[in-house]
């Protein structure tokens, strides 16, 4: 089953002079398994839309329901949906506060009530998944770690919770190059291997073409596109009517092809377009 979207309108300052229309009529579905992106300018609406997946924001109009169940509606246990659907938002090592790394990624498991030895597997699973070391970071203060392991603790927290669907909103803000690609690589380890539903929101077409399966372009507060990365990315100027670029490596496939050669249309990154050319030549059919 999936999340689903319906006719999702949300207000701000609803009824008063500085209303704003954050979302209009926004319906989406995103099914179990999927790796989908959420892109748009800084103020379209992509962190409203998510929070509304596992009930952090009421809709003004329209139902968000997790597997067939409106989470909105009187009676329904949001402390179990928040369980399920995993939000992450930008900078989460600034939400560490406990004096080890243990405890930190303790606290949700542990507010769920289990027991001492599935709190420490689930710890220990959580900070594996993230590429820590159990022993070696379990005992250690979370604020002498670096900014990256700091980000994955704070990333382990919310796996130690176990969900099922995992939000993301600009998960590599500030990190170097480095930082941000072990960031994308984690991503793609908890959709492929652990079967996490990743929802990943970001203003960056180069790191959504990296890893994504799906993308939905959102421009003040509606759906201007959606579809895989080859049907969003063939409508390049649609994308900077509404100010997004395509990724730098695409343009200029597209400009190779544009210039006669025989380059395939799908290459959204570096490492496709070196495929790709290598490819070609070698086939003697890159002319």
């Amino acid at each position: 089953m999936s999340i689903l979207v319906e006719n999702l309108t949300h207000l701000y300052s609803e009824n008063t002079p500085l209303e704003v229309v954050a979302l209009d009529e926004i319906s989406l579905e995103i099914e179990p398994g999927e790796f989908i992106g959420i892109i748009g300018q800084t103020g379209s609406g992509k962190s409203t839309l998510v929070q509304h997946f596992n009930g952090l924001l009421k809709p003004s109009q329209g139902k968000i329901y997790l597997e067939g169940q409106d989470i909105n509606l009187k009676g329904v246990n949001l402390r179990l949906i928040r369980q399920r659907i995993g939000m992450i938002f930008q900078y989460p090592e600034q939400q560490l506060f406990e004096e080890t790394v243990f405890a930190d990624v303790a606290f949700g498991p542990r507010n769920l009530g289990l027991k001492e030895d599935e709190i420490s597997q689930r710890v220990e699973e959580a900070l594996s998944l993230v590429g820590l070391d159990f022993i070696q970071v379990k005992d250690r203060s979370p604020f002498q770690l670096s900014g990256g392991q700091r980000r994955r603790v704070a990333i382990a927290g919310v796996l130690a919770m176990k969900p099922d669907y995992l939000i993301l909103d600009e998960p590599t803000a500030n990190l170097d190059p480095g930082g941000r690609d072990e960031i994308l690589a984690l991503l793609e380890q908890l959709n492929r291997g652990e079967k996490v539903t990743i929802i990943l929101v970001s203003h960056s077409m180069e790191e959504i073409a990296q890893v994504v399966n799906r993308l939905v372009v959102i421009h003040q507060g509606k759906i201007i596109t959606a579809g895989s990365l080859f049907d969003v990315f063939s409508q390049e100027g649609k994308l900077e009517e509404i100010g997004l670029s395509l990724p730098q490596i695409t343009i200029l496939m597209h400009r190779l092809r544009q210039a006669g050669k025989q380059i395939a249309a799908d290459i959204f990154t570096p490492e496709q377009a070196v495929k790709e050319i290598i490819s070609r030549i070698r086939g003697k059919n890159y002319v």
